[in-house]
């Protein structure tokens, strides 16, 4: 049989006696508490209710006394509502009382005696009350002490009443004493009882147990010295005979396990010597490893400046193409001014010729922008050339940075052809300018003729500020793309200096890693001197 087991028996054994002597407890509490409570909850109760009664039947007769002595008619009005409220309070207290708090038989006979009396000093009451009204004073009071007899059994039914609940109240009193004299007695007892046998159950098992634990302790203190020689041997079933048999495998395992120990400890020294040794190479790696990321992030920091300037010139050729496109427009409202004019005022040659020579000057404005677009042309082309070179050093990372360098010397060729064609455009306006000078004064049919030319002007205008339109735009998404070159160079920037740290971080680790190599040789020799204590 098991501990558990045995412990098991002792605490039912233990639980029985005390769920018996709660049980028996609580069964003279519940007597103890009955009689003792007998008081509150019928006693005081029904010497409340007789009480009362009583004190509205004094009430009662005084008021009756009075009202034969009274002559006056509302006053006799008011003894007779005082009387009848005082007789409902005494109807009420008694019906109360059979309610709630009749105890037993004899209770029961007192109350009804309580009534009969009652009812025969109401029918006196009403009798004297009626001579009263009737202003027969005399009579009433003749009525009242003929019958005192009954007055008096009234009072005295109601005192045996109160007299016979005050007894009762002191007879469960003394029931409520007897019967928790008996329950100490019983409890005390009990209690004697279950401790003389749970004391018996736990001595033989205490003495049983304590010879196996002392035969363990032995042992435990054999292996503890290093003995691992000794043979561990036990029948008993119970928790400790289990211990013992754990203590028998525990020896056999540490006998096989110090002997690993002793074989493992020699190859954990030569293990350390070599990662010892691995480690320093791992921190050599990693040294090299960290200056060649700090070189590709030096590059690719020169590469996000590159890529920074290229976007700054291509927001100035964008603000430079906007500022040609207002001159273009400009002088696109010129033209159509000018072609207005000679419509309405053919005759006025002279100022005709004057609105066409500012046309001229217009274009020669015109000519200056478009020399100053072909020059930021040229030089975003050459911007692109140098992206495209600093993307080549740059290998793998800088492969997309390539492609938009490409797309910028692109869009740069297609600036430089759209402007020589705005040149050529422009020269023709001149030359159609002064063609239209020289022939104003041939009347007002060459001033038709200038009308048209101008209306070719203002078409050409159009077309130069729809390519000034499209070079802006375009150099608008160059400018976007080198910005976001720029953000995409200052993040791979970033995590080649986040590799760096790791490298680092690693060849720390290395070298305490090598360290803790060292310190793990030192160690498994001390290992082996300390299984050297063992005796198998």
């Amino acid at each position: 049989m098991t501990i558990a087991r045995k412990m098991q028996i002792i605490f039912v054994a233990v639980l029985l006696g005390l769920i018996m002597l709660a049980g028996m407890s609580q069964v003279q509490t519940g007597k103890v508490f009955e009689a003792a409570n007998y008081a509150n909850i019928n006693t005081v109760p029904s010497l409340d209710e007789l009480t009362n009664a009583v004190n509205a039947l004094t009430t009662i007769r005084v008021s009756v006394w009075q009202h034969v002595a009274q002559t006056d008619p509302a006053e006799m009005a008011r003894l007779e509502k005082k009387i009848v409220e005082n007789t409902v309070t005494v109807e009420e207290s008694l019906k109360k009382y059979e309610k709630e708090d009749l105890s037993n038989d004899k209770d029961k006979l007192l109350l009804a005696v309580d009534r009969d009396s009652l009812a025969k000093y109401v029918a006196i009451r009403d009798q004297v009350l009626a001579l009263s009204r009737q202003g027969k004073k005399t009579e009433a009071r003749d009525l009242l002490m003929a019958n005192q007899k009954i007055l008096t059994e009234v009072g005295k039914a109601f005192d045996g009443h109160i007299d016979f609940n005050i007894e009762q109240g002191r007879s469960m009193a003394k029931e409520a004493l007897g019967i928790k004299r008996s329950a100490m007695f019983l409890s005390l007892a009990g209690t004697l009882l279950i401790a003389l046998v749970v004391g018996g159950i736990c001595l033989t098992v205490s003495r049983a147990v304590l010879r196996q634990i002392n035969y363990a302790v032995e042992i435990t203190k054999a292996v503890a010295a290093g003995d691992l020689s000794r043979e561990v041997r036990s029948d008993s079933k119970d928790e400790v005979g289990m211990i013992l048999g754990a203590l028998a495998e525990m020896v056999g395992n540490l006998r096989q396990m110090v002997s690993q120990i002793i074989d493992i400890s020699g190859s954990v020294a030569t293990a350390s010597g070599q990662l010892r040794s691995t480690s320093d190479q791992i921190a050599t790696g990693a040294e090299e490893t960290v200056a060649q990321s700090n070189t590709v992030a030096t590059a690719s920091e020169e590469m996000a400046a590159t890529s920074g300037d290229i976007a700054r010139n291509c927001t100035v050729a964008a603000e430079a193409s906007a500022r040609s496109a207002q001159a273009a427009q400009a002088g696109a409202a010129i033209v159509e001014e000018t072609i207005v004019g000679m419509g309405v005022i053919a005759e006025r040659v002279r100022a005709t010729s004057v609105s066409i020579e500012a046309l001229g000057t217009r274009s020669d404005q015109i000519g200056a922008i478009v020399g100053t677009i072909e020059d930021i042309a040229d030089q975003t082309n050459l911007l692109a050339l140098n992206a495209a070179i600093e993307a080549a050093r740059a290998g793998d990372q800088g492969r997309g940075f390539a492609v938009v360098a490409d797309e910028v010397r692109a869009l740069a060729e297609r600036t430089t052809k759209a402007t020589r064609e705005i040149g050529e455009m422009i020269r023709a306006i001149q030359g159609e300018t002064r063609t239209a000078v020289c022939t104003m004064e041939e009347g007002v049919l060459e001033v038709e003729k200038g009308a048209a030319a101008s209306s070719r002007s203002e078409e050409a205008l159009e077309m130069i500020l729809n390519s000034i339109n499209e070079v802006s735009l375009q150099v608008s998404q160059i400018a976007t793309a080198a910005e976001e070159q720029t953000a995409t160079t200052g993040e791979v920037t970033s995590n080649i200096l986040q590799i760096s740290e790791v490298v680092q971080e690693t060849a720390r680790g290395a070298e305490e890693t090598a360290a803790s190599a060292g310190t793990l040789a030192a160690q498994a020799q001390d290992l082996k001197q300390l299984v050297s204590r063992f005796r198998l």
